[in-house]
């Protein structure tokens, strides 16, 4: 088997490999290091306002690039597509995608859209022109 690095990005520590088996067969393999970016969720989660000043932006998760890439492939659902956005919510409300999140559970709702807190916006220009 041999592998050469397709790139690097040390912003996201991202890094791409190409695999071949010296038979014809090759694969990617993609891997990121998130510990920094789970280690500032937990922060951001016990000790942070997930508001901005004005109150019109909240900031619910940091989702790591590989976790994107997983869901598209495994799941079928797209971060990036507008479509898709009640599918990411779900995911980010599952108790098995709760490491992903910044913000604290309402007390007698939970996450999502039946939380005390409000609506989870991804932008306070939406819809605005």
């Amino acid at each position: 088997m041999t592998a050469r690095l397709l790139g690097f990005d040390p912003a996201s520590g991202l890094t791409q490999w190409w695999l071949e088996d010296g038979e014809g067969n090759w694969a990617q393999k993609a891997s990121q290091h998130v510990e920094g970016l789970l280690d500032l969720n937990r922060e951001a989660r016990n000790h942070c306002n997930p508001w901005n000043a004005a109150r019109d932006v909240r900031l619910v998760a940091r989702i790591p690039l590989i976790v994107i890439a997983k869901w598209r492939n495994e799941l079928g659902v797209d971060y990036w597509n507008p479509d898709h956005q009640h599918k990411v919510d779900a995911l980010l409300d599952d108790a098995d995608w709760r490491w992903l999140r910044t913000d604290s559970p309402s007390p007698r709702c939970g996450y999502g859209e039946r939380a005390l807190v409000g609506p989870v916006l991804r932008s306070s220009r939406q819809g605005a022109k």
